[in-house]
This record gives structure tokens, sequence and C-alpha cells, in this order.
């Protein structure tokens, strides 16, 4: 058996452990499991492809690279020919496509990532793939919680990164392993990455909490906050998993009181608020679809106040976005976009 340096050692078996464990979920062999992965270049994703390909016994045809050009730094087009290379070299197969749009300033963040995953997914699908893998390690997961709990979208978005997510099919083998460790064997292994100047541009949330808010909430409150986020981001995604079996299995018992908007009040009325607010969400978004994304907690347990006291007659909640339900005690509750048409 192979000799690895110790950090390099530590991060594959993390790899090693994921990828068994993703495999069986895909119902698949070990050896047959189809990978896309999503390399832009940088540090992670590049220790993330060595560890896969150059270091591991994964069959090379299962690994398609697949990287995506935001177009927003003139030096793109570079990176893109680097992990092209790299992906050459490890015997790869290689895939890209450059952004033709450009998005306002405010909303770069969520343009970019939706872009990419957009072309993720359709690689997986073109590819016949099982899974896309990207290179999160458990300071990205500290950082989001942090950035979801002061944006207040714990509500709207997961609580915690997900290590598979099998309805997006996203795989992020590499969640539990630190950053400094992932460094180390970076360093180990000699991998050559890019630097992308625009990651230290703190105008942007994510640049902003990771190099001013989590260096100052280490030095001044806490030196272990990167670990005790995310375990906190474990803590919570285990919890919300509960959950989330308890309201299905309760819509299953009352199919009527998540159907196309549909709700019995007195069915509703009867059940805890952690479990009556997640009841109102799943029939928000089975009445509405993606515009009840962006509905928030505060708006749900508002609307779960309403069905608590009984309306005598209508009344109306103002979900945000666009979004309205109708609360009454002869149509239990109706969703509305912005556009009046009832669901």
């Amino acid at each position: 058996m192979r000799k690895y340096p110790p950090a390099t050692f530590r991060v594959i078996e993390h790899l090693r452990r994921a990828t068994e464990l993703a495999a069986v979920a895909c119902a698949v062999p070990h050896e047959h499991l189809k990978l896309i992965v999503a390399v832009s270049g940088g540090e992670d994703s590049m220790a993330l492809l060595h560890l896969l390909a150059g270091e591991n016994s994964n069959p090379k045809q299962h690994l398609i690279v697949a990287h995506y050009d935001h177009a927003l730094r003139a030096e793109s087009a570079n990176d893109e020919r680097f992990v092209r290379d790299a992906a050459h070299r490890y015997g790869c197969q290689f895939v890209s496509e450059r952004a033709v749009d450009r998005p306002d300033r405010e909303g770069i963040e969520a343009w970019a990532r939706a872009r990419r995953y957009e072309f993720f997914e359709r690689c997986r699908i073109a590819a016949g793939a099982h899974l896309i893998v990207t290179a999160h390690h458990r300071r990205d997961q500290a950082e989001t919680l942090l950035m979801r709990l002061v944006s207040g979208r714990l509500a709207t978005y997961a609580h915690a990164i997900s290590p598979l997510d099998m309805q997006r099919r996203l795989f992020r083998p590499m969640l539990r392993v630190e950053k400094d460790e992932l460094r180390a064997a970076l360093a180990e292994c000699h991998v050559e990455f890019v630097v992308d100047e625009t990651n230290t541009d703190v105008q942007r949330t994510r640049n902003l909490i990771r190099h001013r808010v989590m260096p100052f909430l280490a030095s001044e409150l806490n030196p272990d906050v990167e670990d005790s986020l995310a375990c906190e981001a474990d803590r919570f995604r285990d919890d919300e998993d509960f959950m989330d079996a308890v309201v299905s299995e309760l819509a299953l018992a009352h199919p009527l009181a998540v159907r196309s908007g549909d709700s019995q009040l007195q069915e509703l009325r009867v059940l805890p608020q952690a479990v009556l607010w997640r009841m109102l969400r799943r029939a928000g978004y089975a009445a509405l679809g993606e515009p009840a994304f962006a509905v928030g907690y505060d708006a749900w347990t508002r609307l779960a106040r309403l069905v608590i006291e009984p309306p005598f007659e209508e009344k109306i909640c103002q979900l945000g976005g666009g979004n309205v339900a109708r609360v009454s005690e002869r149509n239990g509750i109706r969703f509305a976009h912005e556009d009046s048409r009832e669901h």
C-alpha cells in the first residue's frame, strides 16, 4: 500500500469514506461512481482534483473536470487553460463554459453561483454522471452558517451545507476537512493553483465574513469560532433533517393540509408551532413553487399565528416578494402571487 504524507493521508481517508457512502446512496459500486468535478483552479478545487485523480484509484473515465468562466476578470481565460491542462495531465475529460451576460454589481455573488451550478448540472445530465463534486470544507461550513444567521435566511435556505444532497446531486466529500489540513496536503503534494484576486474583495459578502468578521470574532470572542460554528451547523442540519421527516410523515397522514394550498385549519391548529410553520411552508411551496422559496421564517410564523387564532372573516398575510396567504374558516388557507391568481 502506498504511503502518504500525514495531512494527505488524512484528507484521502475523508475522501474515501465519503465516496463510499455516496456510492451506496447512488446504488452503484464505488468504482462505477461517475463524477463531475467542479474545478475553478483555486487551491481548494485543485486539492480536490489532485486527491481524486492524482492520488487515488478512481477510474479516470469516471471523473469529468468541469470549469465555469464567469468572465468577471481579464485573467479568467488563463484560469480555464490552467484547469484544462491539469485535467489532461490527470487523464480526465474536461468541459468548460464562459458566461455571456453580466450581472448587476449588487447581485454578482448570487448570479455567479446560479450560473455555474446550472452549467454543472447540464454537464452531469449530458455525461450521465451520478454527482457533482465540489471542494467545500469545514471553514466554508462555518462561514455559510454565519452568513445565513446575519442575513436572516435560515428559514429560506438550508441551515448548513450538506455533505451529500441527493435532490440536487451535490457531493461535498471534504466538508469535514479543516482548511489548514487541506493546505498542508496541498503543500505535501506540491500541487499548483491559481490565485483569484477578487477573493480578497471585501465588498463581496463572503469575503467580508472571511477576512474581517471571522478574524475579529476569533481574536476578540472565541479563538475556536470556526469550529464552534461548524459544529452548530452540523447540529442544525441534523435537527432540520429530523423536522423535515416529521413534516413529511404528517403530510402523508393529512394530505389535504398541503394539497395545492388547501388546508384544514382544525388539523393544523393542534400542531406544535415548530411543526406548524414548516407545514405551512410546505403548503406554500406546493402552491406557489419557486416564488415561495424567498419567504422567510418571520412570514411563516406570522401566518401560523393567523391559523391558530380562528378568523371569523378572511385575514390576509403578506408573505413578501409578492406572495400572499388568505386565511378563513370557510376556505382554509389560499396562497396567491402578485399576479392575483389564487392557488
